[in-house]
């Protein structure tokens, strides 16, 4: 899983596993959550989101099954 840092003020880093289709983020300020079975476009149009967190807010949160993991 390859963890890419986002330039965003409540994002800090993302990591997507092809395999699981499994999407971590790890705000700055909440811990990281687990987002599983989010399809690689979803994954690909996070990373080139000009506003990350509008794209998380509008595509992913309340979308996939999720759980906090730290």
């Amino acid at each position: 899983m390859h963890r890419s840092h986002i330039n965003s003020p409540t994002v800090h880093s993302i990591s997507y596993d092809h395999s699981t289709k499994t999407l971590n983020i790890s705000y700055h300020h909440k811990g990281t959550y687990q987002y599983m079975g989010v399809p690689n476009i979803v994954y690909q149009r996070l990373i080139t989101s000009y506003t990350p967190q509008k794209y998380i807010d509008r595509n992913i949160i309340n979308k996939y099954e999720s759980v906090k993991i730290d």
